[in-house]
C-alpha cells in the first residue's frame, strides 16, 4: 500500500501544477518554490526546485565544490530523486515522495510536502543513527539541522538532498549533522545488531544499478562503492569517523563572507567545516 500511494503521489506531482508557485522565504541556497498537485487526496503542497536555478546553489559554497566534489553533468534535481529512490531501495523511508516534473519553471525536483513538520528538532538516538547511516551511503554534502524535519507523528524527515553523491575523489567526505551526534554518542562501542544488520545488507553492485536507473553518474558510483565498502570493514562509529572527512578538514568557507577559514574539527565534519 506505501508503495502504490507513493507511485500515485508520484505521478500527480510529474503531471504538473495546479497553481501557480510561489517563492517561498526561506535561507536556502536557490529559489524554492511552494506548488500544489492534484494528488490523490485532491490538492496537495510540494516544494519545487527548478532545475533552472541550481547555479545558485554553488554562490553560497567553497567555489571549488561543483568541480572537486560533484560531477557537473548531474544536475541537483537529479541528485534529489535518486536520494529518494535508494532512501525506498534501503527501506529507510526517511525521503518524503519526489519526482522530476515542470510546475511553471521548467523542470525541476517536486518533493511532497511534510506537513506539520518543524525543523530544529533533536531525533532520539535510534532515529539519528538511521539518518546517519543513510547520509554515509549518499554521501551528503550538507545535512544541517534544518535538512531534517520531525512531523506530528515523530517520524523524522530527510529533505533537501540535492548536495549528496560526491564524485570518487571525494568519496569519503560526508558533511552531517547526525553522524556527528552518533559517533559522539556511541564512539568505540560496537555497532549495534540493527546497524551491523543494516551495513552487511549493503550491496554496493545492486545499489550502483539503483543510482544508475535514477539518472547517477559511474563516477558517484563508484564512491558510493568506496564508502559501501569502508562502512562494512568498520565496527564501531569511530571507525568511522576516522575514515570519512578527516582528511579533508582543513578549511571552512564562510559564504557571508567569501573567506576560507581554517577548521580545527577533527572526524566526521559538520556541514561546510572542510
Amino acid at each position: 500500500a506505501g508503495r502504490e500511494h507513493d507511485q500515485a503521489v508520484a505521478g500527480a506531482m510529474a503531471a504538473g501544477t495546479i497553481r501557480r508557485p510561489v517563492r517561498l522565504k526561506l535561507d536556502t541556497t536557490s529559489p524554492t518554490y511552494e506548488t500544489y498537485f492534484n494528488g490523490p487526496a485532491g490538492g496537495q503542497k510540494a516544494m519545487y526546485k527548478p532545475e533552472l536555478h541550481e547555479s545558485d546553489a554553488y554562490h553560497f559554497m567553497d567555489p571549488s565544490m561543483r568541480k572537486d566534489y560533484m560531477n557537473g553533468d548531474t544536475p541537483l534535481t537529479t541528485r534529489e530523486y535518486a536520494a529518494y529512490v535508494v532512501d525506498r531501495y534501503l527501506g529507510t523511508n526517511l525521503v518524503p515522495t519526489v519526482t522530476v516534473g515542470d510546475h511553471g519553471r521548467g523542470p525541476g525536483s517536486v518533493m511532497a510536502w511534510a506537513q506539520g513538520s518543524t525543523s530544529g528538532v533533536v531525533p532520539s538516538e535510534k532515529e539519528t543513527e538511521r539518518l546517519a547511516l543513510f547520509d554515509l551511503v549518499i554521501g551528503h554534502l550538507d545535512r544541517h539541522g534544518g535538512n531534517y524535519l520531525r512531523q506530528p507523528d515523530g517520524k523524522v524527515v530527510a529533505i533537501d538532498n540535492g548536495l549528496a553523491f560526491p564524485k570518487s575523489s571525494k568519496a569519503m567526505v560526508v558533511r552531517s549533522m547526525p553522524a556527528v551526534r552518533t559517533w559522539q554518542d556511541q564512539g568505540t562501542r560496537p555497532f549495534n545488531q540493527e546497524t551491523r544488520a543494516f551495513i552487511d545488507k549493503l550491496d554496493a553492485d545492486e545499489l550502483g544499478d539503483v543510482m544508475r536507473q535514477a539518472g547517477i553518474g559511474e563516477d558517484e558510483i563508484q564512491a558510493t562503492a568506496i564508502r559501501v565498502g569502508t562502512m562494512k570493514r568498520a565496527k564501531s562509529w569511530t571507525d568511522l569517523s576516522r575514515s570519512f572527512g578527516s582528511r579533508d578538514v582543513v578549511r571552512r568557507y564562510n559564504p557571508l563572507n567569501g573567506q576560507i577559514e581554517r577548521s580545527p574539527h577533527e572526524g566526521f565534519m559538520l556541514p561546510w567545516d572542510g
